[in-house]
């Protein structure tokens, strides 16, 4: 532990990342009476399918939204059926989303904590581990404030089976490994994204192990396939009849402007760090042994940084935040393993220059990128969910949606959580939703013609049939020509309207 980084040297980061942390967990604790209907926020959808589960069960059809679509066919069960043990307990959906999340960064650092003594790292070293990991930027827009969580669960699996790994990188497989079975279950049926990264670090495995040990890993990740394809067989039929394969995720590492600016940005620069921490990690370790198990995470890095991944299969799924968070895992494992008696002079005050430098951007980055809680809703909004309970629960609505002003619009209201809103709290349907990866692209495309009014009145009348729904809110630009098409007014406000075929 001498020859390691000093405890000392890390005390800047602990405290000020740590207080940064518990600041932004304080601020997000407002979604404990307050539903979420802003634009940064994927907790409105998690949270209505939680709902479903509940109410409609897992694999079975529900109307809910899409007028009528099988729950979890084409999604992760995993974050639900774990979060729904909380909203047993609660009946409150938002004390049950907010509870889970505290309590899978609990689980977060507890594995950490008990991991990383197995590895000989000190307490305040593990304390790092974690906040580096789970209070970066990156973690702390995606997992606390947009709230990903099917991501998160999955990444806290992800480190028991990823600790794992590097501890049998170096010992022989014992019983112990059989945990490797419910672990990896578990990752099946989490986020498809970390599934696949995952699969990255198990070759590296396989790369450095021996024939024998070779056939027990793989003869282990068939028992937790044959486990889990309950789900993913399902999963992967309908995957290729929906919307979530047309869609190329991968592609946002292009936009160097606007939302994904910062987030690019970082994808340059953590596999940068990562070639250069690892490195001096292997000055000091069996070079030949640790080379060729680094080498898939190194070609992965590669293909990353020169934005290769697009066009690779199975790889363009993967927008560019979790190839950031599984690099962060490897950097953050390498540099506090490093012997700083094995490295040069310039290296160890690079090194001391990036830990003060590193808290410092790393919450000037959040703070500048990454919006806190919004724990109001503005005038159109209000009004939108006033209209709500006018419809009846028998009844199916829509909501038109223009981008000029006096809509419902970004940023200050998301239609489609008002569509996670909406069945929560008034029991009411939808043709629309918020969860499009289940749904085939033919009906996406009428859904949205039917939505931005990009029709004539016997078109849209006909659509409304189609769509087998009666009941409308538009905003005020659209009310007198609905009005025009036949359709009856049930209330009005400054903003908004409520109509019936």
């Amino acid at each position: 532990m001498k020859k390691g980084i000093p405890d000392s040297w890390l005390f800047l980061s602990i405290i000020a990342i740590g207080i940064y942390f518990f600041i932004r967990l304080i601020d997000q604790a407002k979604m404990l009476s307050f539903f979420p209907l802003d634009f940064s926020n994927d907790y409105s959808s998690h949270m209505a399918q939680l709902y479903f589960l509940g109410e409609c069960g897992f694999h079975n059809l529900c109307g809910y939204w899409y007028n009528g679509y099988t729950l979890f066919e084409a999604y992760t069960p995993l974050w639900y059926t774990y979060t729904d043990l909380f909203f047993s307990a609660f009946n409150n959906i938002l004390h049950s989303t907010y509870f889970s999340v505290i309590s899978l960064f609990l689980l977060a650092f507890i594995i950490i904590f008990l991991f990383g003594k197995l590895f000989k790292l000190s307490i305040a070293k593990r304390i790092v581990f974690f906040l580096f990991l789970f209070a970066n930027p990156v973690a702390i827009g995606n997992f606390i404030r947009l709230g990903r969580v099917t991501e998160l669960i999955s990444w806290v699996v992800f480190l028991v089976l990823a600790f794992m790994i590097f501890w049998y990188k170096d010992h022989k497989l014992d019983w112990k490994f059989l945990l490797f079975i419910p672990f990896y279950f578990l990752l099946m049926l989490g986020h498809p994204m970390i599934t696949i990264l995952f699969h990255i670090l198990l070759l590296s495995l396989l790369l450095v192990k021996t024939w024998r040990e070779r056939l027990i890993i793989i003869g282990s990740i068939l028992l937790g396939l044959l486990a889990s394809a309950f789900w993913w067989i399902p999963y992967l039929i309908s995957s290729l009849q929906s919307t979530a394969t047309e869609v190329i995720v991968g592609g946002r590492f292009w936009e160097l402007s606007g939302t994904w600016f910062l987030t690019n940005i970082v994808s340059f620069i953590v596999p940068l760090a990562l070639w250069i921490v690892f490195f001096w990690y292997v000055k000091d370790k069996n070079k030949k042994r640790e080379f060729t198990f680094f080498f898939p995470i190194f070609i992965l890095s590669l293909l990353v940084f020169f934005r290769i991944t697009p066009f690779i299969p199975g790889l363009q799924l993967i927008y560019p935040d979790p190839y950031t968070q599984f690099f962060l895992f490897f950097l953050v494992f390498y540099f506090l393993s490093i012997n700083l008696k094995k490295i040069s002079k310039i290296s160890k005050v690079l090194i001391l220059l990036g830990l003060l430098l590193v808290p410092i951007l790393s919450i000037g980055m959040s703070l500048n990128h990454t919006p806190w809680f919004a724990d109001s809703y503005d005038e159109i909004t209000e009004e939108t969910l006033t209209l709500l309970p006018l419809i009846p629960t028998d009844e199916k609505f829509i909501i038109n949606q223009c981008e000029d002003e006096g809509c419902c619009k970004l940023p200050g209201c998301r239609i489609l959580a008002i569509y996670a809103y909406a069945p929560i709290y008034y029991d009411l349907s939808t043709p629309n939703g918020y969860s499009s990866n289940e749904i085939d692209s033919e009906y996406l495309e009428r859904l949205n013609d039917i939505t931005y009014l990009g029709l004539t009145c016997d078109e849209y009348i006909e659509e409304l049939e189609y769509f087998e729904t009666d009941y409308i809110i538009s905003y005020v630009q659209n009310c007198d020509a609905l009005k025009a098409c036949g359709l009856e007014v049930v209330e009005s406000t400054e903003h908004a309207c409520l109509l019936k075929v």
